[in-house]
């Protein structure tokens, strides 16, 4: 028996085949046309192509949105859907706030340069739209401060892609430092450009 997954479910269960998580409970399963989930990817770089790449391949979702601000990544992602989907019928944009005017999109991906997934993340909550963006979180506590009170506002679904904290080395690392061996950590640098928090 095939079980359906409404929109919201759908997204919820989506961001773990980021992961790499193929044990999902709707594998095998097929939405029904008017069920499946709209994307648009924002973004089309490096880490967009690999959203454009999960999410195509996922039988509940049809791909609807491609932005990018450089038209060659937009066209070598149009090119790379229609390789996936050749009836594809996606759209391309320069500006993302025209994908967000977009009533037919439920969701979007975020892959954009690090300063820009606040300010996204934020105009897509308040257009309606479900956010799986890449890390990292924001430029800054406040910008996370916002993006959560926006989040709480509209009541719309955020996953962070960290899917690097899944691999086994991440979780190793994390026991070596939790087991103290390494003795007490007195420092810890990390990258961030722009102004201090």
């Amino acid at each position: 028996m095939k079980k359906s997954l409404n929109r919201r479910e759908f997204v919820r269960y989506s961001a773990l085949t980021t992961l790499g998580l193929q044990f999902l409970p709707f594998q095998g399963t097929k939405a029904a046309p008017s069920d499946k989930v709209r994307v648009a990817h924002i973004g089309l770089g490096g880490m967009g192509l690999n959203h454009l790449n999960w999410f195509a391949n996922l039988p509940e979702v049809e791909i609807v949105a491609l932005c990018d601000v450089d038209d060659t990544h937009a066209q070598e992602a149009l090119v790379k859907l229609k390789a996936i989907h050749p009836d594809t019928k996606a759209q391309l944009y320069s500006d993302f706030r025209k994908v967000l005017e977009r009533s037919d999109v439920d969701a979007v991906t975020i892959a954009t340069p690090d300063h820009w997934h606040a300010q996204i993340t934020i105009l897509a909550f308040q257009a309606g739209k479900d956010v799986y963006s890449e890390k990292p979180l924001s430029y800054a506590k406040r910008e996370g401060d916002l993006m959560l009170a926006s989040q709480k506002d509209t009541g719309r679904i955020f996953q962070l892609g960290t899917q690097i904290h899944a691999g086994d080395n991440y979780h190793r690392v994390a026991e070596i430092i939790q087991s103290g061996v390494l003795g007490k950590i007195k420092t810890v640098r990390l990258w961030k450009t722009g102004e201090p928090l």
